[in-house]
């Protein structure tokens, strides 16, 4: 019948949040050269690619919004430098979670299987908490080399992943609040120790992040003034603990001033100009690519630079220029936009939850692409957030098709 996919198709989406997990940990490993990263990351561009020509289904994922994105992303290539050993790759990188988004719109047909999405992300979480067990608290207590494979580089990639695992768990309405604000406590308490400071904060905030409900958004005011307080609360006191304290500051010593005034250690996240101690390789890049910011430098340009620019609105600055900016920006606001309409517009309980993790995961990534590489990081964040929109989209679209009955008939 119209609309139907192959189930076995679904359990390639259902595994992505256990790829998100346990790929901070594979990205340690070396195999013949690359890190373990760099098979999973091609592997799951090949399978969309794969059931893209398998199902032979339209495609509802929102190509109107992302579509100047990722068509300039691939044009840029013709200025790019071919001998740069980022190009190509940061091209597949960044194209791959549209290909996981535009095969789960061709996938996606019914509830049924866009909750089972949803649900997944439990498994996720589990998994991390294992791998926090393993690698961020076995450390502190024994110094055997195999739980000292844990770098701080993995770690930060890892709080990413509690990141967007946590938005899935929270945004989760139809379980009860007091399980939603478990996952929560737990995602904040294994960001925080694992060292993340943007991923801490994000967690924190995230209850601020729903979208508002047209009838009710004075209630939902009221409980989101409680959350700040609540969340400021907490966010101070873990500032001022000895942990982020040293994270903050090179003295291990700061205050809420300090930070407000930029007195921190930001590893030149944010310096244009010759004032970072920490990075200085940063600003000489950035100063680098300013002739090329109109339509940028190319793709790769500026991690050629350096080893791992880790602001992404300033990467894509350098690489993609102002154009290639404005697109991204676009994309992301037009996209809160849809998703912030489409929740207010179904009455489905599953779809309001995705287009209600969708609001809260786009909002996340603005923040985190402050000081992430969140663009390339697509096994992380991107392949998540793109495999919900195109299976919210997907469902949308064809419900009108198919009764719950006939969902499980073949």
């Amino acid at each position: 019948m119209k609309g139907r996919s192959d189930p076995r198709v679904f359990h390639f989406f259902y595994s992505l949040p256990v790829i998100a997990a346990v790929s901070p940990v594979l990205a340690k490993f070396q195999i013949l050269g690359l890190n373990g990263t760099g098979y999973v990351w091609p592997a799951v561009f090949l399978a969309s690619v794969g059931i893209l020509l398998f199902l032979k289904k339209r495609i509802y994922f929102p190509m109107g919004i992302w579509g100047p994105w990722t068509c300039y992303i691939v044009f840029v290539l013709l200025w790019s430098d071919f001998n740069a050993r980022y190009a190509f790759q940061n091209v597949f990188q960044i194209t791959t979670p549209f290909l996981v988004g535009m095969a789960a719109s061709a996938a996606f047909y019914h509830e049924y299987y866009l909750k089972k999405y949803l649900e997944a992300y439990r498994y996720g979480f589990a998994v991390l908490v294992v791998l926090f067990v393993l690698f961020v608290l076995m450390p502190k207590i024994t110094r055997h080399p195999f739980f000292g494979i844990w770098q701080p580089t993995g770690s930060r990639t890892y709080a990413l992943v509690i990141v967007i695992t946590m938005v899935f768990l929270v945004c989760d309405f139809q379980n009860a609040l007091w399980k939603r604000t478990l996952y929560w406590g737990a995602c904040v308490f294994m960001a925080f120790v694992s060292g993340g400071r943007m991923a801490t904060f994000s967690t924190l905030v995230v209850w601020l992040l729903f979208p508002f409900t047209h009838a009710n958004w004075s209630k939902e005011l009221m409980h989101k003034a409680v959350a700040v307080c609540v969340i400021g609360v907490v966010g101070i006191g873990l500032f001022y603990t000895p942990h982020f304290q040293a994270r903050f500051f090179k003295s291990g010593h700061g205050t809420l001033s300090d930070l407000l005034q930029g007195k921190f250690q930001s590893a030149g996240r944010f310096d244009l100009q010759d004032k970072s101690e920490v990075e200085p390789l940063w600003n000489t890049a950035m100063r680098k690519a300013r002739p090329y910011w109109i339509a940028g430098g190319g793709s790769g340009y500026l991690q050629d630079q350096m080893q791992k620019p880790v602001n992404d609105y300033l990467r894509v600055l350098a690489d993609y220029g102002l154009i290639g900016l404005t697109f991204f920006l676009s994309a992301m606001f037009l996209q809160l936009i849809a998703a912030f309409v489409q929740y207010n517009r179904v009455t489905e309980p599953v779809l309001k939850q995705a287009f209600a993790t969708l609001h809260a995961g786009l909002l996340i990534l603005l923040l985190v692409t402050l000081t992430e590489n969140s663009l390339t990081y697509c096994l992380y964040l991107l392949n998540p957030i793109f495999a919900l929109t195109g299976a919210a989209y997907g469902v949308l679209r064809r419900r009108v098709f198919l009764s719950p009955t006939e969902v499980f008939s073949h």
